[in-house]
């Protein structure tokens, strides 16, 4: 990530909060299916989806935190850079 520019690292940061974010969207579709639908909690197919959106979650929440803190350090070492003279 060293040569990685800051817009690339800014894009990567927003690819991984969209994806963070149909991630929510797919766990609030599970909670409306949960109050639509009678014997939620029986349906076998339904525990693959949670663990799943679980998963995926868990990924991209951290993904999106390991970009977020590059992209902050390199901002941070930009302006370090600047201050400094020449």
């Amino acid at each position: 990530m060293t040569d990685t520019t800051c817009t690339e690292l800014y894009q990567d940061l927003m690819q991984n909060v969209s994806d963070l974010l149909c991630d929510i969207c797919v766990i609030e579709a599970l909670y409306r299916c949960r109050a639509s639908l009678p014997c939620f909690g029986m349906r076998p197919e339904l525990g693959e989806e949670f663990r799943r959106a679980r998963d995926f979650l868990e990924q991209h929440a951290r993904d999106t935190e390991t970009c977020g803190r590059f992209l902050l350090d390199r901002l941070a070492a930009d302006v370090g850079m600047k201050k400094e003279p020449l």
